[in-house]
């Protein structure tokens, strides 16, 4: 059985369209690349920064934990800082123990990033932004997306929520304000709600037959993780003009998505029905009963 160097997979991520001095935001499921011989896990980040080289930046989402609405005290251990691990699985967790990179200050949706450009992008994201801040960089700096092994799993690429952002969609995913977290900044501890949650992004699989179309998706492997990779803003003028023609393109048919059936007003029509059937488990939930 085949197993997988840093040099390969360096390799394999400039077959997939990576070059030197690149910008590219990453998402990874590292077990999908397969069998690997690494001297240690941080090679799964250094063989990224191989393919890009010093010039280059590696960027990745850090996203972090939030408390729902309670009754009583709130739970103070939920309190983010530069050193919280990141819910969005363990390749950006790498990326948060590698040697150099930088994380934005945004209380819930912080992004991280290692080289050139990183404290360019992650500046003034923090609690006084929204959640996709830095992807507006990302499209100025002409950078790139890529999935690996996340293709089907975790469909899409980021530029579809700040295209929802920059529509208004997410003003219409209601009760934002539920999800909370404390925060330190000047010697104080503060609280943080949310003002907007992304759209569903399980949907987001709809955008790729619209890349396809316009042949700006490129497939491949590395290791033997089926990949995507795609130029921010092409994606981006796609998911907007998709989006800005049909705001409900990416609400799932899933009855008991809380996201779609039970707080987008586009879908209004089934609140009633959700929450007669799942009220009072999301009830329970938020009351942490």
């Amino acid at each position: 059985m085949k197993k997988h160097t840093r040099e390969s997979l360096a390799q394999d991520y400039s077959k997939m369209g990576l070059e030197r001095g690149d910008i590219v935001l990453v998402r990874s499921a590292l077990s999908a690349i397969g069998h690997t011989n690494l001297q240690n896990k941080s090679d799964h980040i250094n063989a990224i920064l191989d393919a890009i080289g010093d010039e280059g930046t590696l960027v990745g989402l850090a996203f972090s934990k939030s408390f729902a609405l309670i009754i009583g005290n709130p739970p103070k251990e939920f309190t983010f800082d530069d050193t919280v691990p990141a819910i969005t699985g363990g390749f950006a967790n790498l990326m948060l123990q590698h040697p150099g990179r930088q994380r934005s200050r945004h209380p819930t949706n912080s992004f991280v990033a290692i080289g050139r450009h990183a404290a360019d992008i992650l500046e003034g994201h923090d609690e006084t932004s929204h959640s996709y801040y830095p992807m507006e960089k990302l499209i100025g700096l002409d950078a790139k997306m890529l999935l690996v092994g996340c293709t089907e799993t975790s469909p899409g690429f980021t530029t579809a929520h700040l295209a929802e952002y920059n529509l208004g969609l997410l003003k219409k995913i209601k009760f934002p304000w539920i999800h909370r977290v404390f925060y330190k900044k000047d010697g104080m501890l503060k609280l943080f709600k949310r003002t907007e949650i992304g759209g569903d992004s399980k949907t987001f699989y709809k955008f790729y037959p619209l890349y396809r179309e316009q042949n700006l998706l490129k497939v491949g492997h590395v290791g033997d993780a089926e990949s995507y990779l795609i130029k921010c803003r092409e994606a981006y003028d796609i998911e907007y003009a998709r989006l800005k023609n049909d705001p409900k393109f990416c609400i799932c048919d899933d009855k008991d998505c809380f996201v779609c059936c039970g707080r987008n007003t586009d879908n209004i029509r089934n609140w009633p029905q959700f929450y007669a059937r799942r009220g009072g488990k999301v009830i329970k939930k938020l009351l942490n009963i």
